[in-house]
């Protein structure tokens, strides 16, 4: 089920033009950790309202990542 919800996501950019999509281990938390650590600055980023920079580190269920790799070796995609 969550492979099949993957692919469709996966189309959905496919189908509106989106040519590269980046999947980086560690998710949304590790990507917006490595920015501020580097000082990059990020567009529309709000800290107020940023669940990582208020300090939530908690998971809300399986990772992206390995999702999106097993549709990958699934379906060559």
């Amino acid at each position: 089920m969550e492979e099949e919800w993957m692919l469709s996501f996966l189309n959905a950019f496919v189908q509106n033009g989106f040519s590269y999509l980046s999947v980086l281990e560690g998710g949304f938390n590790e990507t917006n950790k490595n920015l501020h650590n580097i000082n990059l600055e990020t567009i529309n980023h709000h800290p107020d309202y940023c669940p990582v920079c208020r300090g939530s580190t908690e998971s809300k269920g399986p990772s992206f990542f390995n999702i999106i790799n097993k549709v990958i070796d699934k379906t060559g995609f």
